[in-house]
C-alpha cells in the first residue's frame, strides 16, 4: 500500500503538475546539480533526462549558468526563498517569461541540501 502511494506521488510530481518543477541538490554552498525535474520542464525547455546529475555549467551557456549559480547561492546563504524573473527559450526556440521561486530545504542538522 505504501509503495503504491509513493508511485502515485511520483506520478503527480512528474506528470500532474503543469508548472515547471526543479529539484536541485546542493553539493557545496556554491555547487549545484539537477536532481529532478518534471515533464513540464522537458516539454518547455531544452533540458532532457540526460541533464539529471549535471551542473548548471554542464547544460547551459556560461552566462545562464553563472546567473543561476548566483541565484541558487543566494538562496543557500540567505536561508530564505529567493524570487526572480527571467526568460528562457523553449526547445522550439519560442521565448517565454517566468517568475521563479527558489525555496531552500534543510536536513535535520540545518544544512541546506536541496532547493
Amino acid at each position: 500500500m505504501n509503495e503504491a502511494a509513493s508511485l502515485s506521488f511520483a506520478q503527480v510530481l512528474m506528470e500532474g503538475i503543469k508548472e515547471m518543477v526543479f529539484v536541485i541538490k546542493v553539493i557545496e554552498q556554491d555547487s549545484f546539480i539537477y536532481e529532478f525535474f518534471n515533464t513540464a520542464v522537458m516539454e518547455k525547455t531544452s533540458l532532457t533526462s540526460l541533464s539529471i546529475g549535471r551542473t548548471f555549467h554542464e547544460v547551459h551557456s556560461s552566462k545562464l549558468a553563472s546567473f543561476l549559480q548566483e541565484k541558487y547561492r543566494e538562496a543557500v546563504q540567505s536561508r530564505q526563498c529567493v524570487v526572480y524573473e527571467d526568460s528562457f527559450y523553449s526547445a522550439g526556440k519560442q521565448l517565454f517569461y517566468s517568475k521563479t521561486h527558489l525555496t531552500p530545504l534543510f536536513d535535520e542538522t540545518g544544512k541546506c541540501t536541496h532547493i
